[in-house]
């Protein structure tokens, strides 16, 4: 399978929560992918796209290792950790 690169690559990953106001419905966590060379809108996620994986597989361990840089565990936000467990490998 060939594997796609972006040069200018945008992984985010939305908790579905908010904190700010617990009382709102959730709306699901979800993972994106955007190449803000191609598509600086953030119009189409490649999430998805299994071409993408290794892209995926690489920029997911450099938010793992910035979080733990950065002291970000979460032991203050228990819920958002959770999640994040949850749907690490989706």
């Amino acid at each position: 399978m060939y594997e796609e690169s972006i040069r200018m690559p945008l992984v985010i990953f939305f908790y579905g929560l908010d904190q700010a106001n617990p009382d709102n419905r959730p709306t699901p966590a979800a993972w994106e992918l955007y190449d803000l060379e191609n598509d600086p809108g953030e119009r189409k996620n490649l999430y998805g796209n299994p071409a993408y994986k290794g892209i995926i597989a690489t920029m997911k361990a450099q938010l793992k290792k910035t979080r733990e840089e950065l002291g970000e565990t979460n032991a203050k936000y228990p819920a958002i950790q959770r999640v994040i467990d949850a749907h690490w490998s989706n």
